[in-house]
């Protein structure tokens, strides 16, 4: 069987800006960051191994630490 890739997107920019009337800049970020944490523990477990993230913004700190620490030598994510 050929190898699955997913491709998600993410903006780490005012996120879910059509939520901004019920939650702040950070409680939306924090919403994003734990559901892209939440989607790619899925994908890891279900044998998923190619994960291509698709961002415009650039990516914080803490979100890059996010993948580094998802990725080992059989599940790869890569930041575009």
């Amino acid at each position: 069987m050929k190898p699955i890739k997913t491709v998600i997107p993410f903006k780490p920019d005012n996120p879910k800006s059509r939520l901004s009337s019920v939650f702040s800049e950070d409680e939306r970020k924090q919403f994003v960051r734990l559901s892209l944490e939440n989607v790619l523990s899925v994908l890891k477990e279900s044998g998923i191994r190619q994960i291509e993230i698709l961002s415009k913004g650039e990516l914080n700190p803490e979100d890059e630490m996010l993948f580094d620490s998802m990725a080992d030598e059989s599940f790869c994510v890569s930041v575009t």
